[in-house]
């Protein structure tokens, strides 16, 4: 049987679409903006004066893998700090990554706060937290990472105990800028920043913001972020912006799992994270009062079967 003329015809071919180009947006450092970069200069850390020096390129297939093997790269400007009387300590951090907060700090009243960033290990936290809670001081508890951890090179960490001096490590092969600074109640640390200048913006908000009397723990959440739009105003990530978090928790809390915190927010995905903080902040301290706030000012009574709990979840 003949077909009807036309029924079947093919259709004409349409006319070519113009070609655009795309840009990648993941989060790993290797492959923000485009092409991966050429192997980068780094440095040491902040203040230490070391000259920099060229990554292997077997550190950068190395270091490659370590996005998919739980250790994410998070290029995070971050701040930890306890308030003048040692009664709240709290943490901030902001990245052009995704759900920061969930990675980065970490904090047990009885202990101290900590964070973990760049190719970021998350158990270093833990190891951190442990020794600060066995009495170890912010410098041992850096040290102790050496046996945690073979790829210490690759890792940014910083320590605050709940009193003593704080202390900061950059690795040597952390994506530059990179570097910290330690105040007296409070560490800076930051990786893949605009340069220094993020770091130092950031020791000057918190110097003025710790200056005062000792904080309501909504106070203390807005001095955290006001340090972290400090650092951002200064070129913070050199990417841009994603997401934010800032936590809070009073030391008058003890021992008690899981922490209690007074502040714990996150802006996970937004292209204005600091800006979401800040309206929760704000809605926040519309609704109720922090615990800090009405807590009355004696510490809750020791109790050894607490005390028991955390040796045994920091063992």
């Amino acid at each position: 049987m003949s077909r009807p003329p036309g029924r079947f015809r093919q259709a004409p071919r349409p006319a070519a679409l113009p070609v655009r180009t795309r840009t990648w947006v993941s989060s790993h450092p290797m492959h923000r903006g485009g092409p991966p970069p050429s192997p980068p200069r780094v440095r040491r850390g902040a203040g230490d004066g070391g000259a920099p020096r060229a990554a292997p390129d077997s550190h950068r297939q190395r270091a490659g893998r370590h996005g998919h093997d739980g250790q994410e790269v998070l290029v995070t400007y971050t701040v930890i700090a306890r308030s003048a009387d040692s009664r709240l300590l709290g943490a901030a951090t902001a990245s052009c990554s995704l759900a920061v907060g969930n990675a980065v700090p970490a904090l047990v009243p009885t202990a101290g706060v900590v964070a973990s960033q760049a190719w970021t290990n998350r158990r270093l936290r833990y190891e951190m937290l442990r020794t600060l809670h066995h009495g170890g001081t912010a410098e041992e508890a850096i040290a102790a990472l050496t046996d945690a951890d073979p790829d210490l090179a690759l890792r940014q960490v910083a320590v605050l105990p709940v009193a003593g001096p704080g202390a900061h490590l950059t690795g040597s092969l952390c994506t530059p800028w990179a570097g910290g600074v330690a105040g007296t109640d409070f560490v800076v640390i930051g990786n893949y920043l605009a340069g220094p200048e993020v770091v130092e913006a950031m020791r000057a908000a918190m110097d003025e913001a710790l200056a005062g009397p000792g904080p309501t723990s909504t106070g203390m959440a807005e001095a955290l972020l006001a340090c972290l739009r400090a650092g951002q105003d200064a070129g913070g990530d050199s990417r841009g912006q994603q997401s934010a978090a800032v936590l809070v928790a009073d030391t008058l809390a003890g021992f008690q799992y899981p922490v209690l915190l007074d502040v714990d927010l996150r802006a996970d995905n937004s292209p204005a994270p600091l800006d979401d903080l800040a309206e929760m902040l704000a809605l926040k301290g519309r609704a109720h009062p922090a615990p800090a706030e009405v807590m009355p000012s004696i510490r809750v009574p020791h109790r050894p079967e607490d005390e028991k709990l955390w040796s045994t979840v920091l063992s």
